[in-house]
């Protein structure tokens, strides 16, 4: 792996899978004050979370493989970093609000559909991995 520190992935992807569990957690006991809508973003917020922290773990086995040539190791490690921020600006975003209700600045409303684009070209890269080829 070519990231700066190898541990940071795996720790990142092991906080992220924690935290979706507990945020899956909260969205359906302790929600009790917000409204319907509310519970169900939490609990949407937390199924996304989940999902892309189980896409990171294939990730992360992905590239510990030896049949990936340089160009595919550097495509998922984009994609995973895609997925990672993609994650927290969407994720996150959606749980702000949540918890901040009214509070929350609309302005900020645009981190969501940002990390929603870096979701999905964190997938499409996935795509794109078995069709690289070592230029070697």
């Amino acid at each position: 792996m070519a990231f700066l520190n190898p541990v940071v992935p795996y720790l990142l992807t092991g906080v992220y899978g924690c935290t979706a569990i507990v945020m899956g957690t909260i969205s359906w006991h302790g929600l009790k004050d917000k409204d319907e809508h509310q519970r169900a973003s939490a609990n949407i917020g937390a199924h996304y979370q989940l999902l892309h922290s189980a896409a990171m773990v294939g990730l992360l086995g992905l590239m510990q493989s030896s049949s990936l040539s340089p160009c595919q190791l550097c495509l998922a490690e984009v994609s995973f970093s895609l997925l990672a921020a993609g994650t927290t600006l969407f994720c996150g975003t959606v749980y702000a609000k949540v918890f901040k209700g009214d509070a929350f600045p609309k302005r900020a409303g645009v981190l969501a559909p940002t990390g929603g684009f870096l979701l999905m070209g964190g997938w499409l890269l996935i795509a794109g991995i078995p069709f690289l080829r070592s230029s070697a």
